[in-house]
């Protein structure tokens, strides 16, 4: 069970996905792989999606693994923002509203891009973490693409592997603050009368 507390950030998972890949070869690609992440509310059923942040720009850390081959591996840590509002939320920059607090069941799938998740475009480099190219749930569906980069295609299009982890997210309140007023009463005497 991974532990969390209410608007902590950044919120970093230690996860193990590398070692259920789908990807074969003895070296994982991470400029072409990254993790799309579903998040369920025990209590209410409230379903959401992240990446983790800095997927969308993949020299930002968002994910850091421990081992750089598949045989020396041990584990990944995954990073994501707690916002304060569903408004707010973003599923390609890893900013999640996990309210209530309480228990998430989490699932970890892999999100496999053939040109990389940043490929050059225009003499520039271009970031796939974007609507049209990243997948936004489980389904494989897309939101609308903005007009923005090359046309989206099934060879820069991220596409959905195998599930990679599963387990529990307790998602902590944060403590609430005791606030008291203190008085001074005095020089008062206190009297304890034994019977009558």
């Amino acid at each position: 069970m991974i532990h969390a507390q209410v608007m902590a950030n950044p919120t970093t998972f230690q996860v193990r996905p590398v070692q259920r890949t789908a990807y074969t070869g003895a070296h994982f690609r991470r400029n072409n792989l990254t993790y799309l992440v579903q998040f369920t509310n025990d209590m209410n059923g409230d379903r959401k999606y992240a990446y983790p942040s800095g997927a969308y720009v993949p020299t930002v850390p968002g994910i850091v693994d421990y081992g750089s081959e598949t045989y020396d591996y041990q584990y990944s840590e995954i990073t994501f923002e707690q916002v304060n509002t569903k408004a707010q939320e973003d599923v390609y920059k890893g900013r999640i509203y996990l309210e209530p607090s309480g228990f998430w069941y989490y699932v970890i799938c892999e999100v496999n891009f053939y040109d990389g998740i940043e490929i050059e475009w225009d003499g520039n480099p271009f970031s796939l973490m974007i609507p049209g190219y990243a997948p936004i749930n489980f389904g494989n569906d897309f939101d609308e693409w903005g007009g923005v980069g090359p046309e989206p295609t099934d060879y820069n299009k991220g596409f959905l592997g195998i599930i990679v982890e599963e387990g529990k997210l307790q998602v902590k309140q944060k403590p609430r603050e005791v606030t008291y007023s203190s008085y001074d009463e005095g020089t008062k005497e206190n009297y304890i009368y034994n019977g009558e």
